[in-house]
Order: structure tokens, then sequence, then C-alpha cells
């Protein structure tokens, strides 16, 4: 076994060795297959097959992390500005109102321990001339916005296919544009149109899961050195859209090949420089490639720690009866299994969480998914509510009220949207909603049933006019007024 093959094996996800290096590529294991295999296809993994699919996995398989002042994270800054701001009222959609959206993202993330206070500055000054050019790209306040961030899911040629869309405006003859911000630089069409073809996918999807049609879609540049280059109208005719349509079935079934096969082949490329594996990859040796000076993501031989998984959870010595503490169902998931016992003589509790992006599918549970955000809110509520009431906070009595809580929110969501998927943004927003609706109807004091439907049955009622009260204040359809002075007077 030589260096490379050293080096591979200590990449690790929950303990266990993902691959091991060949002259051609990587042998993945069963643990690193059950990583790397997608159960949704998407735009990304679709377009990844076309490139060196060892790196698409190993890029599974390295734990996700923010990284401060990079331009994806700038980019998700930018992101975050942009959708608020778009849905907002038009006349409200000000270059004011958009500085002030900055600040709040940025200390949105300072809270959540991602910058700090000395990267304000910093990032304001980053983020502003992008959310300056798209006043300069298009009138901000006429946008008729119809969704943002809006997923699409749904099946394609037998495909399990997800992916979310930036921004979708109504157009003057009823039907939808769609739109995607781009923060890095302008691609070169000669190596292939990777964002024209995600737009041609979701203009394709869109009408098939919201029943309007796309008539436009556009892409934005705002980092674009000319103005020139900030805008481009995707084409969306019959066979550009049908190419890529037709490329979700068979980028899916060498993706499922490769999984069968346990094995991912090398293909070198101009983005060699900028891969995890560049400074460890036989191929990219065989070709002279480094890592590039300007990208900090590769893996590094010399620092195996780069390649060690999340640290294990070692149990202190002496150790309090966990019994006594978790619900047994907590139990039964941190208990180690028998393959992960005794590793250095000690008993170790692997970890429960996956790290990735928030919407990649993971073996676990993914620590930053929306859907894992609201389960701890919910958490988090059900031990304030308990508390407040004097009922202390019982493990398994927080346990079934935030099960409660989750219930009520699915069954709300299931008559004001069209998914029931706990990843969707509506589920987020009726968190919300449930919290104000405790405010106006405590959990009862009781144990009576009777007490517990008929607090469930109004505050979901409760629930559901704040959903009305938000459509009808997001509905550019809605006239606007002064209504609490209309109401006085």
């Amino acid at each position: 076994m030589n260096q490379l093959d050293q080096v591979g094996g200590l990449l690790c996800h929950s303990g266990t060795p993902s691959f091991t290096f060949t002259d051609s590529g990587i042998e993945l294991t069963d643990t690193a297959i059950g990583v790397i295999r997608r159960k949704k296809w998407s735009v990304s993994a679709m377009k990844a097959q076309h490139g060196c699919r060892a790196r698409f996995g190993v890029e599974k398989l390295v734990p996700w992390r923010v990284v401060p002042h990079s331009p994806a994270h700038i980019g998700t800054v930018f992101h975050s500005v942009m959708e608020n701001l778009a849905g907002l009222p038009g006349p409200a959609r000000t270059p004011d109102k958009a500085a002030a959206l900055i600040t709040d993202m940025i200390r949105r993330e300072i809270r959540a321990g991602v910058l700090t206070d000395d990267d304000m500055v910093a990032y304001t000054d980053r983020v502003r001339p992008l959310v300056t050019r798209m006043f300069e790209i298009e009138n901000v306040a006429a946008i008729d916005t119809f969704a943002c961030e809006k997923w699409v899911n749904l099946t394609i040629s037998g495909v399990p296919f997800t992916g979310a869309v930036d921004r979708l405006d109504t157009t003057s003859t009823g039907g939808l544009k769609v739109v995607d911000y781009k923060t890095g630089k302008v691609p070169n069409l000669r190596f292939g149109d990777d964002h024209g073809d995600q737009l041609r996918v979701y203009a394709w999807a869109v009408p098939r899961v919201l029943k309007r049609e796309v008539d436009e879609a556009f892409l934005y540049y705002p980092a674009a050195p000319t103005r020139a280059d900030t805008v481009r109208q995707v084409d969306l005719s019959e066979d550009a859209v049908a190419r890529v349509i037709d490329d979700i079935p068979a980028t899916y079934a060498q993706h499922m090949k490769d999984m069968t096969d346990a094995f991912l082949p090398f293909e070198t490329g101009p983005l060699c420089a900028w891969c995890p594996l560049s400074a460890l990859c036989p191929a990219a040796h065989a070709a002279g490639i480094q890592p590039s000076e300007r990208y900090d993501g590769a893996l590094d031989p010399a620092q195996t720690g780069l390649l060690t998984p999340t640290p294990a959870i070692v149990t202190p010595e002496p150790a309090p009866n966990p019994d006594d503490e978790l619900p047994r169902q907590a139990l039964d998931r941190l208990r180690p299994t028998p393959a992960h016992t005794e590793r250095e003589g000690k008993d170790t509790i692997m970890p429960i969480f996956d790290e990735a992006k928030p919407w990649e599918e993971t073996r676990g549970v993914n620590a930053n998914a929306y859907s894992t955000a609201t389960a701890f809110g919910l958490i988090a509520l059900a031990a304030e509510k308990l508390h407040e009431q004097g009922q202390g906070a019982v493990m398994e009595d927080v346990e079934a009220l935030a099960g409660t809580f989750d219930w009520m929110i699915h069954a709300v969501a299931s008559k004001v949207s069209q998914t029931d998927d706990p990843e969707a943004g509506i589920h987020t927003r009726l968190s919300g909603a449930l919290r104000t609706s405790l405010l106006i109807h405590p959990i009862p004091t009781t144990f009576e049933v009777a007490d517990w439907k008929a607090w469930q049955k109004t505050t979901a009622k409760t629930m559901l006019t704040v959903c009305g009260i938000a459509y009808d204040m997001c509905d550019a359809k809605t006239p606007k007024t002064n209504a609490i002075i209309s109401y006085l007077s």
C-alpha cells in the first residue's frame, strides 16, 4: 500500500475508512456508498457526472463547513438579502431597505457564530456592490414576485428530482419568469452551459409542479465586470430543454452503476487545481497538476487531521447513568454499536448528525437541514412552555409536546401548501406562527384529552389566520393600506 492509499484510507465517515486510491479512480467502501448515493437527483449532481466522478464522491465525504469570506458564503448572504427584498411590497424595495437587510443578514451570521463583529465592514463592502448592481439590472420595485427559493420536487423519467429556484416572477401574460442569481464569474460558454441548463430544467419542472407556464428565464451576474455581461436570457427552445431533460435519466443511471461497482473514476480537467484531491490524486500528479494557491480546500497529506471525521464523543469517566438523563429513543441511538466499541481502549459514541449543506441528503440526519433547525426549535419551545406551566422539563414530556407541535405544523401545512416536505419553507414559517399562537392559547394545565383537543383546534385556527394575513400581505395584488389608522378612523 503506497502513501496515497494510506492517506485515502484516513478519509473517514463515521469512523469507517471511506476509499482507497487506484491508478484510475477510487474504490469505495459500503459506508462511503451509503453517503455518496443520491436519493434525489439534482442539476449539480447531473453535471458532476460529466466531469471527475471521483471528485463528486469525495466532496460528499468531506464534512461541509461554512468558510467565512469565501465567495460561496458571500453569495449566501447576497441571496438572503435578495430573497428578503423580493418578499417585500414593491414600494418598500428601496436601496435604503436593501442596505438595512445587508446589515441584518450579516448580524444574523454574527449571532450564529459564523462571523465576528470585526467582519461587519468587510462583508458590507463585498455584498453592497452586488445588491447595488441588481438595482441597475432591473426595476426592483416593479418586480411581480410569485415565489422565492421555491423548491420543485418531482419525478423525471423515473428519476426523483429536486431543486430550488431562486425567484419566480409573474409576467405580463400571467406566466412565470425564472430568475437565478450567480455571484461568481460569467462562465465561458465554450466549456458548456451549466447555468443555463439549470434554468432549462427548472423551466421544464415548474409547470408540472405549480401548474403555471414558464415564459422566460434569466441569469443575473451582479459581479460581472461590464454592464453588458450582467444579464443573460436563457434559450428555452424545445430542443435546448429536451437535451437537458434527456440527460437526467442517463446520468442518474451512470451514478447508480458507479454505486453498484463501488468505484469512481478520475478525469483530469481545467478545474483539477480546485479539487479537494488535488494534492493526492494520482491522475493529477501524472498531469503535473498542483493545488491552486487561491484554493484552500485541498486535503493535505502532511496534515492527516484534515482527513479524519468529526471526533467521536468519548464517554467521560466516571460517566453518569444516561438512563436518568435521556428518553429511551435517544438512548437507543446514542449507544455505540459493537463495531464502534472499545476503540483505543474506550467505549465511544459516534456522532448522531452529519454535516452537509442544508439542501443535501445524507446517510443520517443533516445538522444543517431546515427540518433539523425546526426540530431543535420545537424541542426548545416545548421545554419553555412546560417550564412556564410549572410542569418541569422532563424529557419524556418535552418529546411528547414537541411531537405534538410537529404534528400540528404538518396538519396546517397540508391545508396551506402544495407540499408536506419537512424541508419546505412553509414549515419554518409555521413554526413562527405556532409560537405566536401559543402566546394567545397557552398549553392546557390539565391532562384531560378533551382540553388538549380543544386547545389544538383553537391553536390551529390561529395558525391558519396568521397564514391568511401573511399571504395577503405578500400578495402583490392585494392593495396596501395604512390599516391601523384606517381602522381607528
